[in-house]
């Protein structure tokens, strides 16, 4: 499944206007864009070009998400035309979780053994620590965190 697109063809296909679809929801990865605009273009979907499709070559990494542009554009405007990219053909941003994950990080509370946790406004966010950076994160949503929750109750009975 395609993760990057440039959301309708109205846009100019550029670096700022890259977006990522996360949870459900496509969001702009240039913080700049995002700060202007940080709706859920989800309903936008339908009408979006997956970066692949103007020749980039994706290489996600330890939050970090790298675009290298390999080959001729394929995408293309309703009309049928070539839709060329207009930006830089090499650029990289933080992803859309770790860009959130920076947001909570200072608001995080030590539980002992490395590990920390916070809240980014629907995740329970854990992470571990080696003294001088994250080295796992982990997120939990309402159900996951229910199912942990059973669990430890269910341990704690036995």
């Amino acid at each position: 499944m395609n993760k990057y697109y440039i959301v309708n063809e109205i846009d100019k296909p550029c670096e700022r206007l890259v977006m990522q679809r996360v949870d459900g929801g496509l969001y702009y990865l240039d913080p700049r864009t995002r700060a202007a605009n940080d709706a859920n273009f989800i309903d936008c979907l339908e009408t979006a070009t997956p970066l692949e499709d103007f020749g980039f070559q994706i290489i996600e990494s330890n939050g970090l998400v790298r675009f290298e542009k390999i080959n001729d554009s394929v995408a293309k405007y309703s009309n049928g035309t070539i839709r060329q990219w207009q930006g830089e053909i090499r650029f990289a941003y933080k992803t859309i979780v770790e860009q959130e994950a920076e947001k909570t990080d200072g608001e995080k509370e030590y539980l002992g053994d490395g590990v920390y946790v916070t809240h980014d406004g629907y995740h329970i966010v854990l992470t571990t620590e080696n003294g001088m950076a994250v080295t796992n994160r982990i997120y939990l949503d309402r159900d996951v965190y229910q199912s942990l929750v059973d669990y430890v109750a269910k341990k704690r009975g036995s």
